[in-house]
């Protein structure tokens, strides 16, 4: 794979680095996504499709592609008939009223958002008895093709992760999409630990057109 981007895999020393120079300094920053309401809750779609099956998409984002992902799969889904909900992992309690649950993280610094690693130990029980799926959002990607490094993605940072919960088995392929990162939109300790690991400065393989056709296919898995 040719001019390969590297992933956010953070070797120590620099994460180490980075924490000593600037620590509290790293706080959060207001993110554009739509508030949470009840159970997570941020966008319900196709309540009229009341024979349809109930779907929850669930996801934890950094940046925004995770979430673009999220609003792009539970679109397909509702156009296909289904019952939607759309949420924020960390907020979400209970999975009783879903047929089927889609999870979404990007890789950062090599793992799974902390959202996503609670959602799966505080639901894992519930998830071992719904129709469930992944997609993954990374920046490991070929420079020339966009096309995200699904062997090294799925092998490094995923499989691991999942084979912790036995309980849940995936239908399907797990969707793995490539992500953007911008400097500007760093907090410190990201933008040092990136810059020693000289990353580059501005990174978009976002493709909303294979996210739309991954989750098509998933529809009849999950009828």
């Amino acid at each position: 794979m040719k001019n390969r981007k590297k992933c956010l895999s953070g070797s120590a020393v620099p994460v180490f680095m980075a924490f000593l120079l600037f620590g509290l300094m790293a706080l959060p920053r207001a993110q554009a996504f739509p508030p949470a309401g009840t159970n997570g809750v941020q966008d319900t779609c196709g309540t009229g499709n009341v024979s349809g099956r109930k779907i929850l998409v669930v996801y934890e984002s950094k940046r925004g592609s995770t979430a673009e992902a999220a609003q792009t799969i539970a679109d397909v889904f509702c156009s296909s008939g289904f019952q939607v909900d759309l949420a924020i992992a960390r907020f979400v309690t209970d999975l009783s009223a879903y047929d089927g649950v889609i999870i979404g993280t990007p890789i950062y610094f090599s793992k799974f958002l902390p959202g996503i690693d609670r959602f799966l130990e505080n639901h894992k029980t519930a998830l071992s008895e719904k129709t469930t799926a992944f997609f993954i959002m990374s920046t490991l990607c070929d420079a020339e093709t966009g096309l995200p490094d699904r062997g090294l993605i799925l092998g490094s940072f995923v499989n691991p992760v999942l084979e912790d919960y036995p309980e849940i088995s995936p239908v399907g392929d797990i969707g793995v999409f490539g992500g953007r990162y911008d400097f500007k939109d760093l907090y410190p300790v990201e933008l040092l630990a990136m810059s020693l690991e000289q990353f580059d400065e501005k990174i978009d393989y976002v493709n909303s057109a294979l996210v739309e056709a991954w989750a098509e296919a998933m529809t009849a898995l999950f009828n």
